[in-house]
């Protein structure tokens, strides 16, 4: 696996990258940024059939954009994302009974089900441990789960 920090990696450097990322999810909201989520949506939606029958993990979910939107479509989601502020929100407006969000510390995620599909855009290249967040997606998903890398995609965008 590539390494994606060029420097020594530490918990000094984790706990400020930690911090820029909390800071940089709420600012980051703004036209652009709901533009460019519906830009990729509208390339996932193309690329991947959700049914009543899916349960779906996003990573990095942000505020929830993804989820709110197929949420009359599938069975469960499940939202996670490194800002605890973001998720606080993320739960303070969520009024989908079939929707939920947790904070992810970019490491481990205990859950207490599986996931067949597991989705994440622009969040690898952001991981402070990229291996363990991949072991984290294999132990999140059902044995038959959709595992795919769609080339249309931005570079990092992944579904799992």
């Amino acid at each position: 696996m590539k390494k994606y920090f060029e420097y020594p990696f530490n918990l000094e450097i984790e706990k400020k990258l930690s911090n820029y990322y909390e800071n940089a999810n709420l600012n980051q909201h703004n036209e652009n940024h709901f533009n460019k989520a519906n830009i990729k949506l509208k390339r996932i939606l193309k690329l991947i059939y959700f049914s009543k029958k899916d349960n779906l993990l996003d990573i990095g979910c942000s505020r929830g954009y993804l989820l709110k939107t197929i949420a009359h479509t599938i069975n469960k989601g499940k939202g996670v994302d490194i800002s605890k502020a973001i998720i606080q929100l993320n739960n303070k407006n969520n009024h989908l009974s079939n929707i939920s969000f947790d904070v992810f510390d970019g490491r481990t995620l205990a859950l207490s089900e599986k996931y067949n599909k597991v989705i994440m855009m622009d969040v690898l290249e952001h991981a402070f441990y990229p291996d363990k967040l991949i072991i984290t997606i294999k132990n999140a998903m059902v044995s038959d789960g959709l595992w795919k890398v769609p080339q249309t995609l931005d570079t990092f965008s992944m579904c799992f």
